[in-house]
């Protein structure tokens, strides 16, 4: 559920453990400052909401009534309302938008999302694959109540190309080629296939002999740069 407060604006999940437990989620600590104690607070860079707070679901129906109890202000249609000139009226409404328009552009912005998708899917395996399949709370058993705050331990030492790392960059190899054919030729509609070869070169990678394709520009199997990387081909 979401909540927009007069502190701010939140994200409320069930725990996955506890059922009597929530996690309450905000993109700015402020926001949760403003009605928990700092040092509970726990901050998640990579996850869609970077702080969040763990707490009872009777903690955080208090917490909701208080809130209440302390509206002191409408809308903001209401407030705008009450402003006499017409001019100032329309000068207050643009200002609110375009923070509402402007947060929306920096929240879905395209590059940003491929970014994410890219990182989460290279570098979130290579460093935290060991802990992958652990529930959450195995995972404060091990590494403490604020969760993991450093590089997890691999069976030889820290970080690896893993699976995940390895048919990300294979992916991305594959999105490029077929964006570089549609630009090159003005043609589109080969990118399934395109892809689709790029993952048999990582499969190549894995011992397993590639089997006759179209050897013709993008269409050659056995080609690409990434294919020749060593490191790649960790299995």
């Amino acid at each position: 559920m979401w909540i927009a407060s007069k502190n701010g604006f939140f994200s409320i999940v069930q725990h996955r453990e506890d059922p009597e437990q929530v996690l309450v989620r905000a993109r700015v600590k402020k926001d949760l400052a403003e009605i928990f104690p700092e040092n509970r607070i726990l901050h998640t860079p990579s996850a869609d909401y970077h702080w969040r707070v763990y707490a009872s679901k009777q903690e955080l129906g208090e917490l909701l009534l208080g809130q209440v109890a302390a509206l002191d202000y409408p809308n903001f249609k209401g407030k705008i309302a009450e402003i006499p000139s017409q001019a100032d009226k329309s000068e207050a409404y643009h200002r609110i938008w375009t923070v509402m328009h402007a947060y929306g552009r920096q929240l879905f912005d395209r590059k940003n999302v491929y970014q994410g998708c890219l990182l989460g899917g290279a570098i979130g395996d290579a460093l935290g694959a060991p802990i992958e399949f652990m529930s959450f709370a195995r995972i404060q058993d091990r590494y403490g109540a604020g969760g993991i705050r450093g590089y997890v331990e691999f069976a030889e030492g820290q970080g690896a190309f893993t699976d995940d790392t390895q048919m990300t960059l294979f992916t991305a190899e594959g999105l490029l080629r077929a964006q570089h054919r549609g630009m090159q030729r003005g043609i589109r509609g080969a990118e399934v296939t395109i892809v689709h070869h790029s993952y048999l070169r990582w499969l190549h990678t894995q011992g397993v002999p590639l089997k006759e394709m179209p050897a013709q520009g993008v269409y050659d199997p056995a080609g690409g740069w990434l294919l020749r990387r060593r490191a790649k081909a960790t299995r």
